[in-house]
């Protein structure tokens, strides 16, 4: 998801410095630098995306290992006994 979105930013990039020119002939920089802004914050928010979920789970799996090996030595206590 992440590299999907990154794409059209390097893509539209390189038009640009192609295009320099033109897009400076045509007073058009302006529209290309909110152009540009908006794909930027789109592949922000899909990395943001990513890496919120893929804390959650840590976190989550963190808790059920920790949860896991405290009832694994609560049961060899109590059968020990």
């Amino acid at each position: 998801l992440e590299s999907v979105s990154r794409s059209p930013i390097f893509a539209r990039f390189s038009e640009s410095l192609n295009g320099l020119g033109t897009i400076r002939a045509y007073g058009a920089v302006d529209r290309f630098i909110a152009d540009n802004e908006r794909k930027i914050d789109e592949n922000i928010k899909a990395y943001w995306t990513l890496r919120l979920g893929e804390r959650w789970l840590s976190v989550h799996l963190e808790m059920l290992s920790a949860t896991v090996t405290f009832t694994t030595a609560l049961m060899a206590l109590v059968v020990r006994e």
